[in-house]
């Protein structure tokens, strides 16, 4: 007796084909990242930098401590600058006169 199985030919041909794209694709890849050099494992091309002003987890992650304190330090300088302006505004500003206008030839006129 002959076996009567369907044969999943289609099947097989197009997870070939996929596979091969996505093979073809990260060769792609791989080569568009190469240096231009022709060297794979070259030296490392990296430039110095300036230390950042934060130091950042290499995870990504922030670290709240470190957020706290520059919050704080924020709320200080905003809490002076306040006080600053009520002195002043306490002081009083008395204006007694206004500077003439030098562009204009005419006299300014009283608004209605």
């Amino acid at each position: 007796m002959e076996s009567t199985t369907p044969t999943s030919r289609p099947r097989h041909a197009y997870h070939n084909l996929m596979l091969t794209l996505l093979v073809a694709g990260v060769g792609v890849l791989i080569f568009d990242r190469a240096p231009s050099d022709g060297r794979v494992l070259g030296v490392s091309t990296a430039l110095a930098q300036p230390p950042e002003e934060e130091i950042v987890d290499p995870t990504g992650r922030v670290n709240p401590a470190d957020q706290r304190k520059q919050i704080i330090a924020e709320l200080k300088s905003l809490n002076t600058k306040v006080s600053q302006l009520e002195a002043t505004l306490k002081r009083g500003i008395k204006i007694t006169e206004m500077p003439q206008q030098k562009d204009s030839g005419v006299a300014p006129t009283k608004a209605n």
